[in-house]
């Protein structure tokens, strides 16, 4: 989260005004945030002893509306809090009388009313229908911060709404992969809880295309170890290691599920030791690969200038060196090895 101020405590992006929050979608209407505020509700609800009323969810007809309605359910549903998903787009009345005729302890609506159409937002209504007034909806407020930075958000099926998304997104004939996504707790631009909901999010889109999945993972090797191996007790997927500079044991995690590990210009760094005795010892060939990871991480001589994909050679270079072998029979495995995990993906005509 952003921090404000001299205290160095975060700044809530979660502000609920009359008769609820509302944000731009996408800037600060986001699916983490939405689960955030509906775990916020959860709590309030327990603490009230509503929850085992259960409660009602509805939305209106903006963009997204129903995703983030089924995100907020989710998250309802998996702390044990029974919830009727409206099938379809209805008016704000038409919940609160859901709410009544159930006898729910609440309910929540995706809807901005009235604003602009990138708007939406997250209303909150009581069990007699009315909207929640500020004694309440400060709890819920005040309640965010700590639940985006530590993750704490319990889901139905984590992820679920995500991923399906995505897997809608992968129908596209030119997406031959899923990714890039993973762990980052080296810039932690996002709290880890999120970040590792999304990582699954995108691998449970890679299970069920049958696409492969590239994995990034900095400063977070036990974490994404556990939750390939994880996933993978779920149902087996394919993937990749990118832009490899990890230790060996996350590369043996990795090809103990027959992922691919690939390798950038990292491997022709002076520092890099680690890294090039994995390239040498440690992926079999029919399991390696090589990129650029343009335009960062130029490899040696090219070193701090802007890369490029034509850099590769360099690379793969280095590794045919480490591996004692030709570098045109390293070419022919790792193209091999690309396509044979990119199965979307064509090779080129050599005619044309």
């Amino acid at each position: 989260p952003r921090r404000g101020g001299r205290t160095g405590r975060a700044v809530n992006p979660v502000r609920f005004g009359t008769d609820g929050w509302r944000a731009v979608i996408a800037e600060d209407f986001t699916f983490d945030r939405v689960r955030a505020v509906a775990q916020a509700t959860v709590d309030w609800l327990r603490d009230a002893g509503l929850a085992d009323r259960g409660a009602v969810v509805g939305y209106d007809t903006r963009f997204l509306s129903d995703a983030f309605a089924e995100a907020a359910a989710g998250v309802l549903a998996g702390n044990g809090v029974a919830v009727a998903l409206a099938s379809a787009p209805a008016p704000t009345p038409a919940v609160s009388h859901a709410v009544v005729a159930r006898g729910a302890g609440a309910g929540v609506v995706i809807t901005a009313s009235h604003n602009p159409a990138r708007w939406n937002g997250f209303k909150v209504k009581q069990a007699v229908g009315n909207a929640a007034p500020p004694d309440v909806t400060s709890k819920i407020e005040a309640a965010v911060p700590a639940i985006l930075e530590s993750g704490r958000v319990r889901e139905a099926a984590p992820g679920s709404a995500a991923a399906r998304r995505l897997i809608e997104l992968c129908k596209h004939p030119k997406v031959v992969g899923v990714g890039e996504t993973g762990l980052d707790y080296h810039y932690e631009h996002s709290p880890r809880g999120v970040q590792q909901r999304s990582f699954r999010a995108h691998i449970a889109a890679a299970r069920e295309t049958g696409l492969p999945v590239i994995v990034h993972s900095r400063n977070a090797e036990a974490d994404t170890a556990r939750i390939l191996v994880d996933e993978h007790r779920d149902g087996a997927y394919s993937g990749l290691l990118h832009c490899f500079s990890a230790t060996r044991q996350l590369a043996e995690k990795a090809l103990e599920i027959d992922f691919l590990i690939s390798f950038s210009g990292i491997v022709t760094f002076k520092n890099a030791e680690e890294v090039r005795e994995t390239a040498r010892t440690v992926a079999p060939l029919n399991r390696l690969l090589v990129e650029t990871d343009s335009p960062f991480l130029a490899p040696v001589p090219h070193r701090g200038r802007t890369n490029e994909p034509a850099y590769v050679a360099h690379t793969a270079d280095k590794v045919a060196e480490l591996r004692g072998m030709p570098v045109l029979e390293l070419a022919e495995a790792t193209t091999g090895n690309f396509f044979g995990l990119f199965t979307k993906a064509r090779r080129p005509d050599p005619r044309a």
